[in-house]
């Protein structure tokens, strides 16, 4: 018996113990709701808004004690001395000095028959003001709240950047390592094993980046919630978000609690008026009182008197305080009025460019799953081909290079939504995160997963292979004049424009952003056109730069011209982009012979721009118009390590109106009547002879077209145009760079939807 008791036993502390180690991991986790939990108790602000609330609950107690009566006692003995004709008749007592003891009691009761509502405006007051630091209480605790969010989903966010950093740095490693052994061995190129190199070293600098905005964002979140993070969970988008903007702006006006404590200021006024009025109005207390007294005035006697009086006090004239009073009240309730409304005008703002944010960020979403999902099977095919001899190293670096991209962007993507719609909720009066922990997504575990060569073996090279070859330049060039021509006849309009290098100038005078229009409108021409090219030949005039001259053919329903053409091109690492384009027709008769030899452009013409294109570079990016944007070029220009200037100016910036039609001047303006009604903001714009209607401009493409759709469910249709306006913002001008350095940074600045310009100092 005694061998089981203590077999029991042993068993019992053995789950015990495994019991308390699983809660102590377990607790290790800390989930979104404990972050807010954390900010909110260790927040100083918020607690000294909570004293100042429990300040106003006695201030309140103290103005409502004015309903109730008012109760005084007098109690008092001494000595006194009292000396009349009386007192000094000759017949008293010489050594009498008048010294007397005395004695007196009173209690009086006082009650406020009728103060003019004095104390009932000054509860209101009190309520109006406590109601104000409670909403002001929450509103401060709201964004505590959304700060321990951001921080919190932030630390997660640059915990999964350093793990995929960390494997594509191992990628690279694993390339690295197979093609340094195909090198030694013979049947590799020192030239891929040196592509390779600089590809590894920049992904170890992607890591040590990722690196430190990781314990940045750490520092944050200590700031924020008091404590080091550890082992933060994943916060997936909240349930509660409403699935219209109409729905968000309904609750913003009835549960925002900045919206609600300045409407609780406009009571307080209004009760404040009140009060002031109160002093052309009479005053009524009910007054009983009893009164004792002993040896009084020389009387050896005692007194007593009962007292009940309604008291009656009005006063008739104060020299003008008080109608003086009376309009500093009212001016006071007209300021509180203004001031809900400019509140009520920045929280809508506020909450549609919210909206347009969070909108885009799902859309954008949905796209990077599916851009993940086929770079990686791009990736795969190419490291298989890779090994056949089918693909160049360049081609399967690019589609890693391509695949790592958007992972990157597909985890911010993901939890910027998240922070979106938990900014949504704190505007709608109700950002309380999900006590249950979300698992998870399956993709984050999928973009830290092995690929295929997470060992190195897929680029290994069989015996009877041979090894991959690069295309020769000219190989390059032939393939993209190929894709040139193709998206100038299937008028793809993005691909053809892409052709072009940033330094790009017409040799008609024009610049580069007038010749870009210029061509988009002539290839978005119905026109049908048949385009031809023979005969090309390629020239190399230097390391970087290459000729490709050829006969052009271009025939359509209203030209038709046979010309010799050339095209300047220049290296630009991933690929090849044209930096000149000049033409000479070819006579008629010579429309069937070999292109001429004579070059168009000269030669000292190449040399010079090849001579400026090794100068230093330097970025311009902006106007920015928000801050938002601003944020976002700096941290692209933060992460190469860039250093910049910011100042002030302005230039061209695209913009897109949202035109709802053009009319006659009279249905224009009756259609301005109708839009008003509908609570929809609307200017016109002279077309012609007539009015274009325009029902709003915006500098962010995704926010026009949310906006659109919001308009669509209103049955309003609008005319997305586009167009160029001369704007003030933020300007950032980097140092100057190196020609590549700046072209793969422009490259991303554009990428984030951020105007950039590249020019030579």
């Amino acid at each position: 018996m005694g061998y089981k008791r203590v077999q029991y036993n042993c068993l019992y502390l053995l789950f015990a113990s495994l019991f308390l180690l699983f809660t102590a991991l377990a607790a290790q986790a800390t989930t979104l709701p404990d972050s807010v939990d954390q900010a909110l108790q260790s927040n100083p602000q918020l607690q000294s808004l909570i004293y100042n609330q429990r300040a106003l609950e006695y201030d309140l107690k103290q103005a409502k004690g004015g309903y109730f009566p008012t109760i005084d006692l007098l109690l008092g003995y001494g000595t006194g001395q009292f000396s009349d004709d009386f007192t000094r008749r000759s017949d008293t007592d010489p050594d009498d000095d008048d010294w007397k003891s005395r004695s007196n009691a009173s209690i009086e009761l006082t009650q406020k028959i009728y103060d003019g509502g004095e104390t009932a405006d000054r509860v209101s007051i009190s309520e109006a003001q406590l109601s104000s630091a409670d909403y002001w209480t929450k509103a401060t605790a709201q964004n505590v709240a959304l700060e321990a969010i951001t921080a919190h989903l932030n630390v997660f966010k640059h915990h999964e950047l350093i793990s995929l950093a960390e494997k594509n740095l191992q990628i690279h490693h694993n390339f690295y390592q197979s093609l340094a052994d195909r090198e030694r061995a013979g049947t590799g190129s020192l030239a891929d094993v040196s592509q390779v190199q600089a590809r590894l070293a920049r992904a170890e600098s992607t890591l040590y980046l990722s690196q430190a905005d990781f314990y940045r964002i750490s520092a944050e979140y200590i700031k924020v919630a008091g404590v080091a993070p550890k082992n933060l969970t994943y916060a997936a988008d909240p349930d509660t978000v409403p699935s219209e903007l109409a729905t968000i702006l309904q609750r913003l006006q009835q549960h925002n609690p900045e919206l609600l404590a300045v409407s609780e200021e406009i009571k307080e006024a209004n009760s404040r008026l009140t009060l002031a009025r109160v002093n052309y109005k009479p005053k009524i207390d009910l007054e009983l009182s009893s009164h004792y007294a002993d040896n009084v005035d020389a009387n050896e006697s005692w007194q007593n008197s009962n007292t009940a009086m309604l008291n009656l006090r009005w006063n008739l004239f104060k020299g003008g305080q008080d109608k003086a009073g009376v309009s500093s009240a009212l001016q006071h309730k007209r300021q509180s009025q203004s001031k809900r409304a400019a509140k009520l005008a920045e929280l809508t703002a506020e909450a549609e460019s919210t909206w347009a944010e969070y909108t885009s960020l799902r859309r954008q979403k949905a796209a990077y799953l599916d851009a993940v999902k086929y770079s990686r099977k791009t990736f795969e095919a190419y490291l298989k081909q890779f090994s056949f001899s089918q693909r160049s190293l360049l081609d399967v670096l690019s589609a890693e290079n391509e695949y790592f991209q958007s992972a990157v962007r597909l985890i911010r993507v993901d939890i910027n939504a998240t922070l979106s719609a938990y900014h949504l909720l704190a505007l709608s009066g109700d950002i309380r995160p999900s006590a249950c922990t979300d698992t998870v997504p399956d993709f984050y575990h999928q973009l830290t997963q092995s690929l295929p060569m997470g060992n190195g073996s897929a680029v290994k090279p069989e015996s009877t292979l041979p090894s991959a070859t690069k295309p020769t330049d000219e190989q390059q060039i032939q393939r993209f004049v190929k894709t040139w021509v193709n998206a100038w006849q299937g008028r793809d309009i993005t691909t053809y424009l892409r052709s072009y290098s940033d330094d790009f100038r017409p040799l008609d005078g024009k610049t580069h952003q007038q010749w870009q229009e210029q061509r988009i409108n002539e290839l978005t021409d119905t026109t049908s056109f048949e385009l031809e090219i023979s005969e090309l030949n390629i020239l190399k005039r230097t390391d970087s730069l290459y000729l490709a001259r050829f006969i052009q053919s271009y025939r359509s329903n209203q030209q038709k011209d046979v010309v010799k053409k050339e095209l300047l091109l220049e290296d630009s690492g991933d690929d090849w982009s044209i930096l000149r384009e000049q033409s000479q027709p070819v006579p008629q008769s010579d429309n069937e012979t070999a292109a001429p030899e004579e070059a168009i452009l000269p030669d000292a013409a190449i040399a010079a721009l090849s001579a400026d294109l090794t100068l230093p570079k330097t970025l311009k990016i902006g106007p920015c118009l928000n801050r938002g944007e601003v944020n976002r070029a700096e941290e692209i220009l933060d992460r190469h390590k860039i250093d910049y200037h910011l100042s002030t100016g302005s230039g061209q910036v695209a913009m897109t109106h949202l035109r709802e039609g053009v009319y006659p001047a009279a249905v224009a303006q009756k259609r301005l009547k109708t839009l008003k009604q509908m609570d929809v903001s609307a200017s016109v714009v002279r077309k012609g002879k007539q009015l274009a209607v325009y029902v709003g401009s915006f500098h962010e493409e995704a926010r026009a077209t949310n906006f659109a759709e919001v308009l669509k469910q209103k049955k309003i249709e609008v005319t997305q145009i586009r167009a160029k306006a001369e704007l003030s913002g933020k300007i950032l001008t980097t140092k100057p760079l190196q020609q590549n350095v700046a072209t793969e940074i422009a490259a991303e600045l554009k990428t984030a939807h951020l105007p950039v310009t590249i020019f030579q100092q």
